[in-house]
């Protein structure tokens, strides 16, 4: 059940997210890369709970 609600919520967040990071040149700080996971798994959460 766990599972399924990390799919859909993966599959909802990162619908285009890899082509637009693909797609885009650019170089992105550690500090970029680290708000995005936080961002993340706060929406995450608030989706679990």
């Amino acid at each position: 059940m766990v599972i399924k609600h990390m799919k859909e919520f993966i599959d909802s967040i990162q619908h285009d997210l890899v082509n637009r990071l693909w797609n885009e040149e650019g170089y992105f700080e550690e500090s970029q890369i680290e708000n995005l996971v936080v961002d993340l798994m706060s929406e995450f959460i608030k989706k679990m709970f």
